[in-house]
């Protein structure tokens, strides 16, 4: 907590946090969260250095997760749900890709590692409760055979090979009956629940004040996760949607 490290310095208001995302030559964004202490000259000083660097400022509140990750997490955690009640693990990306965006999220989940993955929704199911709970059974696989991910050499995907495939081990360790084809009904089903569970989070962090407005949550999900600009944004897409 940004709020917790500032308590022990001396001047706790010119602390604040500055988050930025990966791959950080590629996205724009950088949340910056000040603590309950940090002056309005210094959170004005670090934006500035940031515009300088040629980057995007939002200034987001203090909670786990702070915004794109609680928002993004979710994404990602359903996707494995989806995996488990026996999706493909390309078509879940595919399907996403084909919705906009710039990478499957069990792809993205391999990127970045799943350590880290598991280590960001263990701070989030602390912060929020259960709805970021992952499969137990998922969990414990990942653990006991050390699927990290791309660094490991395999994860959702199995980089042994010059071009990556769907690591079937899942599937079969953990007795689950895969769909080799799947219907434009089953594509509508794994879209919704991965953009869906982003809007509901996103509806919970304007109900809470995490950011200042609609249009910057839509602006921070295009600059910090690649969401398709075409689509206006996450809350721009539900609007869209309706009811």
């Amino acid at each position: 907590s940004v709020d917790q490290m500032a308590e022990y310095l001396t001047k706790p208001d010119r602390f604040l946090g500055v988050h930025f995302f990966s791959p950080v030559h590629k996205m724009p964004l950088v949340e910056v969260i000040p603590s309950k202490h940090t002056s309005d000259v210094v959170i004005a000083d670090v934006c500035k250095m940031i515009i300088k660097n040629k980057k995007f400022p939002i200034i987001v509140k203090n909670c786990p997760g702070f915004l794109i990750n609680r928002i993004l997490l979710p994404y990602v955690n359903e996707a494995i749900h989806l995996m488990m009640q026996g999706f493909k693990v390309d078509d879940i990306d595919r399907v996403a890709t084909k919705f906009g965006m710039p990478i499957g999220p069990l792809a993205l989940a391999d990127e970045v590692g799943l350590d880290i993955g598991f280590n960001v929704l263990s701070i989030l199911i602390k912060g929020y409760g259960p709805r970021f709970s992952m499969p137990s059974q998922f969990s414990q696989a990942v653990q006991d055979e050390q699927l990290l991910g791309k660094k490991s050499g395999k994860g959702f995907y199995d980089y042994s090979k010059a071009t990556p495939t769907v690591n079937y081990d899942l599937y079969k360790k953990n007795s689950i009956v895969m769909k080799y084809r799947i219907s434009k009904q089953d594509e509508i089903e794994i879209i919704d629940r991965l953009i869906l569970i982003m809007v509901n989070e996103a509806s919970r962090c304007i109900e809470e004040s995490v950011v200042q407005s609609p249009e910057k949550l839509d602006l921070a999900m295009i600059m910090g996760t690649g969401f398709p600009p075409f689509r206006g944004g996450l809350l721009k897409f539900a609007d869209d949607r309706g009811p």
